[in-house]
C-alpha cells in the first residue's frame, strides 16, 4: 500500500512538471523576419524622415534597404525596412571593411542573435533577444579577446549565473540570481569614495 502511494505521488509530480514545462514552451513563439524588397536607397536622401520610430520616404512608410557609404565608397551600413520598421538582418562595417555588427529585427524589435566585432576582427559581443528583450546568454569581450561578461536572462530579467572579469582575466563579479535575488560576489564599486577629498578648482 505504501509503495502504491509513493508511485502515485511520483506520477502526479511528474505530470505537474511536464505540464509546467509544456506551458513554458508555449510562451516562446518563434518570430521570423519577413522578406523586404531589394530596393536600395542612400541614407542621405533628403526625402527620408522619421515619425516617432517609423521611417518614411517622402510620405510613404519605407520598404527596402537604406545604406550609407564611406568616402572610400565602401559600405558603412545596410539597414532593412518593411513599412517603415526595421525588419531582417542589419549590418554595419568599419572603414577597414571588417564587419562591425550584425543584428536581426522583427517588426522593429530585436530578435535572435546580435553579434558585434572589434575593428581588429575579435568578437565584441554576442547577445540573444526574444521580442526586444534579452533572453538567453549575453556575452561581451575586451578588444584583447578576454571575456568581460557572461550573463543569463529570461524574458528581459537576469536569472542564473552571472560573471564579470577584469582585463587581466581575474574575476570582478561572480553571483547567482534566483527570482530577482542576488547571491555571491557582486563586485559593485562606488563611483566616488566618500572619504576622498574633492580637490578645489
Amino acid at each position: 500500500m505504501y509503495q502504491i502511494i509513493l508511485n502515485l505521488l511520483f506520477f502526479c509530480c511528474s505530470l505537474v512538471l511536464v505540464q509546467s514545462c509544456q506551458q513554458k514552451e508555449v510562451l516562446i513563439v518563434e518570430r521570423n523576419p519577413q522578406k523586404t524588397p531589394a530596393l536600395y536607397t542612400l541614407a542621405t536622401d533628403e526625402e527620408f524622415n522619421f515619425k516617432q520610430d517609423t521611417l518614411y520616404l517622402k510620405n510613404s512608410k519605407y520598404s527596402g534597404k537604406q545604406y550609407m557609404l564611406y568616402p572610400s565608397k565602401d559600405t558603412a551600413f545596410v539597414k532593412s525596412y518593411l513599412f517603415g520598421m526595421l525588419e531582417g538582418v542589419q549590418k554595419q562595417w568599419y572603414p577597414n571593411g571588417r564587419l562591425a555588427e550584425q543584428r536581426l529585427y522583427v517588426s522593429n524589435k530585436k530578435e535572435g542573435k546580435h553579434l558585434g566585432w572589434w575593428s581588429n576582427g575579435s568578437t565584441k559581443y554576442n547577445y540573444e533577444f526574444y521580442n526586444d528583450e534579452y533572453n538567453g546568454t549575453v556575452l561581451e569581450w575586451y578588444e584583447t579577446g578576454q571575456l568581460f561578461k557572461k550573463f543569463h536572462y529570461e524574458q528581459g530579467h537576469e536569472e542564473g549565473s552571472e560573471r564579470l572579469w577584469y582585463q587581466d582575466g581575474s574575476v570582478r563579479a561572480n553571483y547567482v540570481i534566483k527570482k530577482g535575488k542576488k547571491y555571491g560576489l557582486i563586485g559593485i564599486k562606488l563611483c566616488k569614495n566618500p572619504n576622498e577629498k574633492v580637490p578645489k578648482i
